[in-house]
């Protein structure tokens, strides 16, 4: 009866009998009076609802175990190994001493992510969120593709294993870059291959489980809900979600299931969610509660010009990015303009990660809390190194064996305690040069990671480093923290195009706000992010070489006269019949009327911006002033007058 549900138990249990067609028929009557799928088999925004439940909750598991498996490696690399290396007899006091760890850990890690790299990497349809981008909008999945296997092979989990390690591996370096792509890509190409495969969903279903599959598996690695899921939603386009009208409810339970089974369930009595982070200028002290009852005009005035100098900061990370891929690309074993073995390529790989995690390393012995991906170091850039930006003790490093800070930042040693003088404004300034600059080598170089927190931590020190100039301190503890708050905001921004994100992660980020404050810091935040988009929108028009993801386009599936029409059959989303419906053609194109404002099809992109799958975030020879219109058909003929002349008219 062409249900499209019903054969998914039997596909996912091969060694069950199938089920007889009338068992079959009663199971999708039984979906369908529910309202979870049309009587075609399609799911509902009900149904996608349900399975975004699920989605979320077995993207949470699987990337918890991943990130148990990262933890206890790391707690075992770079905390059991050095203290065993130190009872052995190689002390911090030797001649040579074991800070030096630092650096030869890291190389040898990187050694080993560019000897793997050859196949793994190259086996990864999309190592970025660049090219998961591409996928999203071109792929005839609508997802990132994915082959599975029956049997014992399954285990394999197609390119997602090999993607796993490399992640893992290259977090374990030290590299500054996080593990955001492959927690984004993996439940996300998982889940779309899911709907796509077992329940036959077309793409516009498999779009939005893949959507969904993201936004859980970043917020269970993070424990971000709510923000997770307008993350996914936004970073395909720039001005906006062009997916969201399909996927917000799917995108949105996700990141709340994902969160319980991917953190809340592992800690039953810890605080829900990651609203750990104690801002500067809002604590629950006396000066820092009196002072931001005044969190007026004057700081939400004063959010824009500390946001914009962070964006600045970020867009010419963005374009030294772009400017150096192709140069190093060939230092890599790519783009040289001939064929290269796999063994000089992998070869050419391991030397240059082993170069680069040297200089992670080396500039760990001196600064550590520019180690890593910045998650867990993120408080010592919010307030200074200590616990508080009054002043207390200092921030306690994680997986750091003692051993190895016996030449780091005076504030940074568990011995020392940070009283009343934290880190100085210059000393965070250089605290942010180093990380830009660690930033920009781990993604020149070839590790498998983003730039989303590595870009928190760096801004976050920008951001603290204005709050500390005694004039802004002067004003009050709420611009000490708009400082901070802005530039983080603003600097994903200006990373990921994702506005509504760059809000929401702070505000979900921050531990203690301050009674009545909470308005009044969605506001300050939502003008630094709106001046920011104002001013940098034209500029990224012109020069593509401002955005770090080059993919960003409106849909091609949609625009506003086949969703007008489409609205009026018995249709999921108004959406699933819009493919069919291009194939005709409808008197609509023929009377002109193609001129809606709302081309929600339109590409942003010109047809020479296509690029190459692992110069998705690099490069870009993207033109987004062309909108493409693409023509709406009918699957059907109507007379003129009737619904589908009204429907365009209202459209």
């Amino acid at each position: 009866q062409g249900l499209r549900l019903t054969p998914c138990t039997c596909s996912l249990l091969p060694f069950v009998e199938p089920l007889p067609m009338a068992a079959h028929t009663r199971c999708g009557e039984f979906l369908e009076g529910c309202g979870c799928t049309t009587r075609r088999g399609d799911l509902t925004p009900y149904g996608l609802f349900i399975l975004g439940a699920g989605i979320g909750a077995a993207a949470g598991v699987l990337i918890r175990v991943w990130k148990e498996l990262l933890f206890c490696l790391l707690e075992l690399f770079w905390g059991s190994l050095p203290a065993a290396l130190d009872a052995a007899g190689w002390s911090p006091d030797s001649a040579f001493s074991l800070v030096n760890f630092f650096w030869i850990g890291s190389a040898a890690i990187s050694v080993l992510v560019g000897l793997l790299s050859v196949p793994l990497l190259d086996s990864v349809p999309a190592a970025n969120l660049g090219a998961w981008t591409r996928h999203l909008h071109r792929s005839s999945t609508g997802t990132v593709p994915f082959t599975s296997h029956s049997g014992v092979r399954c285990i394999s989990l197609d390119w997602v294993g090999g993607f796993a390690l490399l992640a893992l591996l290259s977090a374990l370096s030290g590299a500054s870059l996080g593990p955001e792509p492959f927690v984004v890509i993996a439940p996300s190409a998982l889940a779309g291959a899911f709907a796509a495969g077992p329940l036959k969903q077309g793409p516009q279903v498999a779009r939005a489980a893949a959507l969904a599959g993201g936004a859980g598996g970043l917020s269970a690695f993070f424990g971000l809900p709510v923000a997770s899921a307008f993350a996914v939603l936004e970073i395909p386009d720039m001005d906006g979600m062009p997916y969201a009208m399909e996927a917000m409810p799917a995108c949105l339970v996700a990141s709340l299931t994902g969160a319980i089974f991917g953190r809340s369930l592992f800690a039953s009595k810890e605080l829900l969610g990651d609203s750990e982070r104690g801002f500067p200028g809002a604590m629950n002290t006396a000066q820092g509660e009196a002072g931001n009852r005044e969190f007026g005009l004057g700081a939400l005035l004063w959010a824009a010009p500390a946001g914009l100098a962070a964006g600045v900061c970020i867009h010419l990370l963005v374009i030294a990015i772009k400017s150096l891929h192709h140069p190093v690309s060939k230092l890599r074993g790519g783009d040289n303009g001939h064929v290269t073995s796999p063994t000089v390529t992998r070869w050419k790989r391991a030397a240059l990660l082993a170069v680069v995690g040297a200089i992670n390393g080396g500039a760990a012995i001196f600064i550590p809390g520019s180690f890593f991906w910045g998650e867990q170091q993120l408080q010592v850039a919010l307030t200074r190194g200590c616990e508080g930006y009054l002043g207390e003790e200092p921030v306690e490093l994680p997986w750091l064996y003692p051993g190895l800070l016996r030449h780091s930042l005076p504030s940074q040693l568990p011995s020392h305690p940070c009283g009343a003088s934290p880190l100085s404004a210059s000393s965070m300034l250089a605290l942010f040069a180093v990380k830009i600059s660690l930033i920009l080598l781990g993604e020149l170089s070839g590790f498998v990671g983003g730039a989303i927190y590595p870009t928190v931590f760096a801004t976050a020190c920008l951001g603290s480093a204005i709050g500390a100039i005694p004039w802004v301190t002067s004003l009050g503890p709420q611009y000490v923290y708009i400082s901070t708050a802005a530039a983080i905001s603003v600097g994903l921004a200006s990373l990921l195009n994702a506005k509504t994100f760059a809000v929401l992660f702070v505000l979900v980020l921050q531990d203690k706000v301050p009674p009545n404050n909470t308005s009044a810091q969605l506001m300050a935040l939502l003008f630094a992010v709106s001046v920011h988009y104002l001013l940098s929108r034209c500029f990224i028009h012109k020069f593509p070489h401002f955005n770090m993801i080059a993919t960003q386009e409106g849909r091609q599936d949609l625009n506003s006269q086949t969703l007008s029409r489409t609205m009026q059959r018995d249709a999921p989303f108004g959406l699933i019949e819009a493919e069919e419906s291009f194939r005709d053609a409808g008197d609509l194109h023929a009377a002109g009327d193609n001129t809606s404002p709302f081309n929600l099809g339109g590409s942003t992109r010109s047809p020479a911006s296509s690029i190459d799958d692992d110069d998705d975030e690099e490069t870009s020879g993207s033109d987004r002033s062309g909108r493409s219109e693409t023509t709406p058909q009918a699957d059907e003929e109507l007379p003129r007058g009737s619904a589908r002349s009204a429907g365009a008219r209202s459209a």
